[in-house]
């Protein structure tokens, strides 16, 4: 986070892409998704990014704050 925090979106998507993939059952993962998928954001301005992230939390974390917080980026 604060890589994210000081503008390194970079290098903040690229180590909060490993946090699912290596601790997938650790309570921060959904958050790390979510931020993943803002950081992603900011750097292409595509706003696909966000709308995968919330997708993989309502699949992988459905009863997550994270995942709730992300029902605008899905369309729902």
């Amino acid at each position: 986070m604060v890589l994210f925090r000081t503008l390194r979106y970079q290098e903040a998507a690229d180590v909060l892409d490993t946090v699912p993939r290596d601790f997938v059952e650790c309570g921060a993962t959904p958050e790390a998704i979510f931020f993943r998928g803002v950081a992603l954001d900011k750097l292409s301005r595509d706003h696909s990014n966000r709308r995968r992230s919330g997708l993989e939390l309502e699949e992988r974390y459905p009863g997550s704050d994270w995942a709730w917080r992300s029902v605008v980026w899905r369309g729902q």
